[in-house]
């Protein structure tokens, strides 16, 4: 089983929202703080994209540490890290098995959006499929 993934952090940000005309200024001082936060850490990019920051292709080993430093950064609602992976279902449920590799629990659900709607599987069917897969691995409780 191989599969391309790679690791980004999804940003979103509170009340800059807010300021209508000026939100594009806003937007990019909350930008360039995440920059200033993140100097030290390894990434490929800083985008914003539909009102939310993406730093692309962190290095995992970082985590810890950009977690740290988003907490300093002012503005920020909340973070996320996120897995961009090929476009299939093998490669969502190696992802999955990835995720909760080393992981610890007792209970788990599954909740996926699909944003492509020419997936052939909606996302119900991606939810089932993906925990069944986690459940064969691990026999835990859906819940």
């Amino acid at each position: 089983m191989t599969s391309q993934f790679s690791y980004s952090v999804l940003i979103h940000y509170s009340e800059i929202a807010l300021k209508k005309n000026n939100r594009r200024f806003f937007e990019n001082i909350f930008l360039n703080n995440i920059k200033i936060h993140l100097k030290n850490i390894s990434y490929k990019s800083i985008k914003l994209i539909n009102a939310r920051i993406l730093v692309q292709n962190i290095q995992l080993s970082d985590w810890n540490t950009i977690k740290i430093k988003l907490s300093q950064v002012m503005g920020l609602k909340n973070y996320m890290l996120v897995i961009k992976t090929n476009c299939d279902i093998n490669s969502i449920n190696i992802a999955a098995q990835n995720i909760i590799k080393d992981k610890k629990f007792k209970s788990y659900s599954i909740h996926t959006k699909r944003s492509n709607k020419e997936f052939k599987l909606n996302s119900q069917e991606i939810n089932a499929l993906i925990g069944q897969n986690i459940k064969d691995i691990t026999n835990k409780k859906v819940d």
